[in-house]
């Protein structure tokens, strides 16, 4: 799935100008989506390559491609609607990831590999 930025919203709610990571007009491949009854965010590859720690606001976008990855599969778990590549939704994933745990970094590697495979506007 590949999304462009129509407009800007920080991590903490507020409409800016700019903010590391992403621009106005950019194109962006979705690397994962949450949903839930209150919250939606979207985790993209942003324009320093590394910006997927941070979950943006999915109003910040328009759709450019709507096709999703066959590398991704969808959980339901405690209300939550995730989709993402199949071996990221392992309790504890992103914590061992962000902290350098090596199966996790090279299931995010290989996740996101595939997942920009099938991206075809960047």
């Amino acid at each position: 799935m590949i999304v462009r930025c129509v407009r800007i919203i920080s991590p903490h709610g507020e409409l800016t100008d700019a903010y590391p990571g992403v621009h106005v007009g950019g194109q962006y491949v979705v690397l994962e989506m949450y949903s839930d009854a209150e919250i939606y965010y979207v985790r993209i590859l942003g324009d320093d390559g590394e910006s997927h720690g941070t979950l943006w606001d999915p109003s910040m976008f328009e759709t450019v491609d709507p096709r999703i990855p066959t590398c991704w599969t969808m959980t339901l778990e405690d209300g939550m609607l995730r989709a993402a590549p199949s071996r990221w939704h392992r309790a504890g994933f992103w914590n061992d990831y962000f902290d350098r745990v090596p199966q996790a970094v090279a299931d995010f590697e290989e996740g996101q590999a595939a997942t920009l495979a099938e991206s075809t506007c960047l």
